[in-house]
């Protein structure tokens, strides 16, 4: 069951606290070198990527001043240049989800359209809260504020000696601008939780009526939780240089049946594998989506076994699977606390924009033609 996309993640103090922090995740997730190879287009960037050379979406015949008044909402004058931001975060997030340069430019009317819409909603949410006199958390606001640049120097951008404050320029902001974003989000965040404080959790009753009526979306294939220790063989590694690693990866595998260390432990001490900081541990994997030989062994080995050793395309492996689970449904109880959170999700939703609602139709909002 996808999760619901929070409306207010809009601006670019959202699309850093999404963005940067979604790369973060996605740096640190266990990248399995027994995956089999992906292509380029798979390869993870997020919204400190560079600038498109030619932007798809910015086809128009003639040069539009960026300091343009494209839309007011209620006085509140908003710019070609904000428009423009807002719209290569949205192009970069796209990238980083494998959309094509020519999906983007079929995507162009609705893109800009959603983009207006969500400027105009982020506006009126910022209006209402100013009304209210909101404070942020000086202390929550610190370890986001650190959270999110210690993320950054994980991503690839900083990897390269790119700085916090160039990925920001990079995007049109600054460091303060940043900080006032953030501050932005927090405050919306703290008013809509207030709109819908009242909302209660969906009942049991409710839930296992939505698991009976949807048990196409709780179909779960076989999977295998196990954990690795690799020793990669390289490309240069001529037979008597395997044959040394081979007894070296047999050696550790006797000396944990013998117990004098344990597997995560000789897994952070000697694997090739980035999973060795997890000490080993892949998680939980579907067939088709590794190397062959360790899927078999893997998918056909004992629970808490340590199994013989494997080779790869990658090199030698000693497999411990921690978990398997047949192909099946997902039992209801199991899926209960998912159900109840998302149908409570959507009815607190439906506050939300019924609140949006009320705003938009209060509002004056004026679009100004460029000229």
């Amino acid at each position: 069951m996808k999760k619901t996309t929070h409306f207010i993640t809009l601006s670019v103090a959202s699309a850093l606290l999404s963005g940067v922090c979604a790369q973060a995740a996605e740096t640190n997730k266990t990248k399995s070198v027994v995956s089999p190879p992906v292509s380029a287009k798979s390869e993870t960037t997020d919204l400190f990527t560079a600038p498109l050379k030619a932007n798809p979406l910015q086809a128009a015949p003639k040069q539009i001043d960026p300091e343009a008044v494209v839309l007011r909402v209620n006085g509140k004058e908003i710019k070609q240049k904000d428009i423009l931001q807002a719209m290569q975060a949205t192009i970069q997030q796209l990238q980083a989800r494998g959309i094509s340069p020519q999906q983007l430019q079929q995507l162009q009317g609705t893109l800009v359209k959603n983009i207006e819409t969500q400027i105009i909603t982020q506006t009126l949410m910022e209006q209402a809260v100013k009304k209210e006199n909101i404070t942020v958390d000086a202390a929550k606001f610190e370890k986001i504020k650190t959270e999110i640049r210690e993320n950054f120097k994980k991503s690839p951008q900083a990897k390269r000696g790119m700085s916090f404050e160039d990925a920001l320029k990079q995007n049109g902001s600054t460091p303060e601008k940043f900080e006032a974003d953030i501050k932005n989000q927090m405050m919306i965040k703290q008013f809509v939780d207030s709109l819908v404080k009242d909302v209660k959790d969906v009942s049991d009753e409710t839930a296992k009526k939505y698991y009976d009526d949807n048990l196409d979306k709780f179909k779960q294939p076989e999977l295998v939780t196990a954990s690795h220790i690799l020793i990669l063989i390289d490309k240069t590694d001529d037979e008597a240089k395997k044959a040394e690693k081979k007894a070296k990866i047999e050696k550790i595998r006797r000396d944990i049946i013998a117990g004098t260390i344990t597997f995560e432990d000789a897994a952070k001490a000697n694997s090739d594998c980035p999973s060795k900081a997890q000490g080993g541990a892949l998680g939980p994997f579907g067939k088709g989506r590794m190397d062959p030989a360790f899927e078999v062994a893997a998918f056909t080995q004992e629970k808490g076994e340590i199994g013989e050793v494997v080779k790869s395309q990658f090199g030698y492996h000693i497999i411990k699977v921690t978990d398997h689970k047949d192909e099946g449904v997902v039992p209801f109880n199991e899926a209960k606390k998912q159900i109840v959170g998302f149908l409570t999700g959507q009815e607190k939703q439906k506050v939300v924009n019924a609140y949006i609602k009320s705003l938009r139709d209060a509002a004056k909002i004026e679009h100004v033609s460029v000229k």
